[in-house]
C-alpha cells in the first residue's frame, strides 16, 4: 500500500512539475489512447511546450485537444510498422515535427497545425479536415501527402522523391512549393498559390517529380515557376489559372493538359532545353501575357486551341523548336506578334488553324507546314532569311495585309489556296511555287524571285509584277489589274487572260508559251522593247482589249493570232524558219502600227489596217476581206506577195511597195484627200474614188508600173468649187494602162453636211491618157448645171497623139483609117458618161 502511494505521489509531481524543464517525452500509451493523458507518455506527464516528443512503434495516439510541444518525431526510419498520430483541433510544435518512414500523421476535422518545419521523411501525412499547416512542409524519402475531400492550406511545400495526393474536392493552399516528386490533384480539387510577389519565392519541380490534376483546379498568384530534370505538371479535366508569373521548363520537363483549360494573366512562359507542352482536347488562354519556345522545345495542340490576347511581347519559336497543330478543333490564335526565328517549324493538320491578329515574322529558315488547315493573318506577315511555308492539300493561307517575303524565303502550295488582300511582295529572290492550287490577289502581288506553279488558277485583281523566273503550267492566269512579268516567264498548257487590267512583259524579257491560249479580254497586253514572245502551238487573241507589240513575237509551228480590240505593233511579228504550215494574223479589230516593223505571217483583215506617220511595216502577205486599210503621212507598206483587197477600204498618203489587186473600194469614202503612191502594178476591178476640195488640194494616186482599170470610177467635188479659168487637175499617174473603166460617177458634196448631189457649178471632164487620169474643170458660173452628157466631155485617151494625127486627117485620112485598124485602134476615143 506504502509502495503504491509513493508511486502516485511522483506520477503527481511529475503531472504538476514535469513541465518545468525541457524532457524527452516517450509515448507508451496503448493503441488507440489519447494524446493528452499523463500516464500515456515517460516520464510520466503531458508533454509541454519545451518537450520533444518521440512515437514510435506499433502506436496509435489521438489528439483531440490544443496539444504544444517542442517537437515532434513520429514513426522510425527504417522500421516497416505504422505509428499513426491523429490530430484534431490545434497542435502547436515549437521546431520541427518529423515523420520518419514507419510514420502517419492523420490531421482530422478542422483546426490548425504549427511547426517550424514539417519534415515528411519517408512518412505519410493525411489531411482529412480543413487544416493550416503554418510552416513549411519538406517531403523526402518517398514521403506522401494526402488531402481528402478537404481543405490544406500551407506556408510552402518542399518534396523530394515524394508524392502529394490531393483528391476528392480538396483544396491546398500554398505560397510556395519545390518539389523533386509526384503531385497527385484529383476528384475536384483545388490548389491555390498566393504569396504576394514582393515575396521573391520560387516554386519548383525537379528530378522527376510530377505534379497530377485530376478534375481539379489550380490557382497561382505572384509566383516564379521552375519545371527541371524531366519534372512535369499534368492535368486532366482541370483547370488551371497563373497570374503575374513567370513559369520556365527545363531540361526535358513538360506539361501536359486533357480535357483541361489554362489561363495565364501578365504571365511569361517559356520552354527551354526539349521541354514539352502538350494540350488534348484543351484550352490555353494567356491574356496580356507571353509565350516562349527555345532550344527543341515543342508544344503539341490536339483538338486544342492556345490563345493569345493583348501580347505584349507576343509568341516566340527559336531554335529548332516545334509546334504541332492537328484536328478540327485545334488553333492557335494570337493577337499581337508571333515569330518564328532559328529554324523553328510549326505543322498543321486536320483542319487546325494559326489565326494572327497582328504580325507574322518568320526568320531564319523557321518553317510553317499546314496540310488541310488554314492560316489566317490580318495584319503583316513578314518572311527573311530562307523563311518557308508550306501548303499541303486543302490548306487556305489568307492574308488580309501585306506578305513580304525576303532573302529566298518561298511558300510552296498544293491542292491549296492562296488569298492575299493586300500586297504580297515576294523580294530579294523570294519565290512562289503551286500545284493544283488557286491564288487570288485582290492587292498587288511582286515577285522577284522563282515562280512555279503547275495546274492552277491565278487570280489578280490588283497588281501581279513578277520580275524572276516564271514557270506556268497548265495554269489558268486571270488579271483583273495588272499582271507584269519581268525577266523570264515559261508557260505550257495554259490559259492567261486579261480582264480590265494590264498583261505586261517589261523590257529585255523572254516570254514563252507552249499550248497556251492568251486572251486580252478588256485590258491591255503590253509588251516592252527588246522583250521575244515566243509562242509555240499558242494562240494570242485579243477579244476587246488592247496588245501594244514594243517588243517582238515569235510564232512557232500550231500558232494564231487573232485581234478584234486594239493592236498596236512598234516590232515585229516572226515565224521561227521550221515552222512549214501557213500562220494567219487574223485582225477585225484596230490594228496599227507606228515603227519599222515586220510581220512574217500572213494578215487577214477584216477591221482597219492603220499605218501611221512615218512608219515602215513590211508584210508577208496581205488579204483584205473588209475593213480598211489606212496609210498615214510618210508611212510604208510593203511586200513581196500582192497586197489582195477582196472588199473594204484603201486609204491614205503613204506608200504601198507591192502590186495590189483591188475589189474593194481604193480611195477614202468620207472626202478625205488621198495622196498615195504605188510602187508596183494595180489590177483594179472594185472602185476608185478621188476627192476634189479645191483646185490644189484633191486625191493623188501614182502607179510606178502598169494600172489595169476596171469597175467604177467615182469622183466627188467640193460644191463650192469655181474656176474662172480651165483647170486640169491630175488624179491618177501610172507608167502604162489597160482597161476601161464600166463606169464613171461624179458628183458634187457639200463640205459642211457631206451631203451628194448630181448638180453642180461647172463642167468637168475626164481624160484618161496613157500615162495619166485627170479631171479638167471649167466653166464655172453662179448656176447650177445638171451633171449630165452635154455637161461632160467623156474620156480623151492619146489627146496628144490624137493632135498629131488630126493635123494630117484630110491628105491622108484611107491611110490613117487603114493605120489604126491595122494597129487595133491603138488610139481610141470613147466618151462615158454615167450619172446617178
Amino acid at each position: 500500500m506504502l509502495n503504491k502511494n509513493i508511486i502516485f505521489t511522483i506520477a503527481i509531481g511529475f503531472l504538476l512539475f514535469g513541465t518545468c524543464n525541457a524532457v524527452l517525452k516517450t509515448w507508451v500509451g496503448a493503441l488507440g489512447a489519447l494524446f493528452g493523458l499523463p500516464l500515456n507518455w515517460l516520464p510520466v506527464g503531458l508533454p509541454g511546450i519545451l518537450d520533444d516528443v518521440v512515437i514510435s512503434g506499433v502506436q496509435s495516439a489521438i489528439s483531440n485537444s490544443t496539444s504544444s510541444i517542442n517537437s515532434l518525431a513520429l514513426g522510425l526510419e527504417n522500421a516497416l510498422d505504422k505509428t499513426n498520430l491523429t490530430v484534431s483541433g490545434v497542435f502547436y510544435v515549437t521546431q520541427a515535427v518529423t515523420v520518419n518512414r514507419s510514420g502517419n500523421l492523420i490531421a482530422v476535422d478542422s483546426g490548425l497545425i504549427t511547426f517550424a518545419t514539417l519534415n515528411i521523411h519517408g512518412g505519410n501525412v493525411s489531411v482529412l479536415g480543413h487544416y493550416t499547416f503554418k510552416g513549411p512542409v519538406v517531403m523526402s524519402n518517398l514521403a506522401s501527402l494526402d488531402v481528402v475531400n478537404k481543405i490544406l492550406t500551407l506556408d510552402t511545400l518542399s518534396s523530394t522523391s515524394s508524392i502529394v495526393n490531393i483528391n476528392n474536392g480538396s483544396t491546398l493552399f500554398t505560397d510556395q512549393w519545390q518539389m523533386t516528386n509526384s503531385l497527385l490533384f484529383n476528384e475536384r480539387s483545388t490548389i491555390v498559390l498566393t504569396t504576394p510577389k514582393t515575396s521573391g519565392v520560387l516554386t519548383t519541380l525537379s528530378s522527376h517529380s510530377v505534379m497530377y490534376f485530376e478534375f481539379s483546379y489550380f490557382s497561382a498568384f505572384y509566383h516564379d515557376v521552375l519545371l527541371q530534370n524531366t519534372s512535369a505538371i499534368s492535368c486532366f479535366s482541370s483547370s488551371l489559372h497563373l497570374s503575374n508569373m513567370t513559369i520556365n521548363l527545363y531540361n526535358t520537363t513538360y506539361m501536359d493538359m486533357t480535357i483541361s483549360q489554362l489561363t495565364m494573366e501578365k504571365t511569361n512562359y517559356y520552354l527551354r532545353d526539349n521541354t514539352n507542352f502538350s494540350l488534348y482536347d484543351s484550352m490555353a488562354l494567356f491574356n496580356a501575357s507571353n509565350m516562349y519556345l527555345h532550344e527543341n522545345s515543342k508544344v503539341y495542340c490536339v483538338n486544342s486551341n492556345i490563345t493569345l490576347l493583348n501580347a505584349p511581347d507576343g509568341f516566340y519559336s527559336y531554335d529548332n523548336s516545334q509546334i504541332f497543330v492537328t484536328g478540327a478543333e485545334g488553333m492557335v490564335f494570337t493577337h499581337g506578334k508571333h515569330y518564328m526565328l532559328n529554324s523553328s517549324s510549326y505543322l498543321m493538320n486536320e483542319t487546325s488553324k494559326l489565326v494572327v491578329i497582328g504580325e507574322l515574322i518568320m526568320q531564319d529558315s523557321s518553317y510553317l507546314e499546314s496540310n488541310k488547315s488554314n492560316i489566317i493573318i490580318n495584319g503583316k506577315v513578314s518572311m527573311s532569311n530562307n523563311g518557308r511555308v508550306k501548303l499541303g492539300v486543302s490548306s487556305i493561307l489568307y492574308v488580309n495585309g501585306t506578305l513580304q517575303l525576303n532573302d529566298k524565303s518561298n511558300i510552296v502550295a498544293t491542292g491549296s489556296y492562296i488569298v492575299c488582300n493586300g500586297k504580297a511582295n515576294m523580294l530579294i529572290n523570294g519565290g512562289l511555287s503551286a500545284t493544283l492550287s488557286a491564288i487570288v490577289v485582290n492587292g498587288s502581288m511582286t515577285s522577284n524571285g522563282e515562280n512555279k506553279i503547275y495546274g492552277s488558277t491565278v487570280l489578280v485583281f490588283g497588281e501581279f509584277l513578277s520580275s524572276g523566273d516564271n514557270t506556268y503550267t497548265l495554269t489558268n492566269i486571270t488579271t483583273g489589274g495588272n499582271a507584269v512579268f519581268d525577266q523570264s516567264f515559261t508557260g505550257s498548257y495554259s490559259f492567261i487572260t486579261v480582264n480590265q487590267g494590264d498583261l505586261i512583259i517589261k523590257k529585255g524579257s523572254q516570254f514563252k508559251c507552249t499550248q497556251c491560249r492568251i486572251v486580252i479580254e478588256n485590258g491591255n497586253f503590253v509588251y516592252d522593247a527588246n522583250s521575244t514572245i515566243n509562242l509555240y502551238n499558242t494562240s494570242l487573241t485579243n477579244v476587246n482589249g488592247e496588245v501594244a507589240s514594243i517588243g517582238s513575237i515569235i510564232l512557232y509551228k500550231g500558232s494564231t493570232i487573232s485581234n478584234s480590240g486594239t493592236f498596236n505593233l512598234s516590232s515585229d511579228i516572226l515565224k521561227s524558219n521550221d515552222v512549214t504550215e501557213q500562220i494567219i494574223f487574223y485582225n477585225s479589230g484596230q490594228f496599227s502600227t507606228d515603227s519599222i516593223s515586220k510581220l512574217e505571217i500572213p494578215i487577214s483583215n477584216n477591221g482597219a489596217v492603220n499605218i501611221q506617220n512615218n512608219s515602215d511595216i513590211y508584210f508577208t502577205e496581205y488579204n483584205q476581206y473588209s475593213g480598211s486599210l489606212s496609210v498615214s503621212h510618210g508611212a510604208k507598206l510593203s511586200s513581196n506577195k500582192t497586197f489582195v483587197i477582196k472588199n473594204g477600204v484603201v486609204q491614205g498618203n503613204g506608200t504601198i511597195n507591192g502590186n495590189v489587186q483591188s475589189s474593194g473600194n481604193l480611195g477614202s469614202q468620207q472626202f478625205n484627200i488621198d495622196k498615195m503612191n504605188l510602187n508596183g502594178t494595180l489590177t483594179q476591178n472594185g472602185n476608185i474614188t478621188i476627192n476634189i476640195v479645191t483646185l490644189d488640194d484633191f486625191s493623188q494616186f501614182n502607179i510606178s508600173d502598169l494600172a489595169k482599170f476596171g469597175g467604177v470610177l467615182n469622183i466627188n467635188i467640193n460644191s463650192d468649187l469655181h474656176t474662172n479659168d480651165q483647170k486640169n487637175l491630175t488624179v491618177m499617174n501610172y507608167m502604162k494602162s489597160e482597161g476601161l473603166f464600166d463606169s464613171i460617177n461624179i458628183r458634187t458634196f457639200n463640205p459642211s453636211t457631206g451631203e451628194k448631189s448630181t448638180t453642180g457649178k461647172c463642167s468637168y471632164n475626164v481624160n484618161q491618157s496613157e500615162k495619166s487620169l485627170s479631171v479638167l474643170v471649167s466653166s464655172c458660173d453662179t448656176g447650177n448645171k445638171k451633171l449630165s452628157t452635154g455637161a461632160i466631155a467623156g474620156i480623151v485617151v492619146g489627146i496628144v497623139v490624137a493632135a498629131v494625127i488630126i493635123g494630117t486627117v484630110i491628105h491622108y485620112r484611107n491611110r490613117i483609117r487603114l493605120k489604126i485598124n491595122s494597129s487595133q485602134k491603138l488610139v481610141k476615143l470613147k466618151s462615158m458618161v454615167s450619172q446617178k
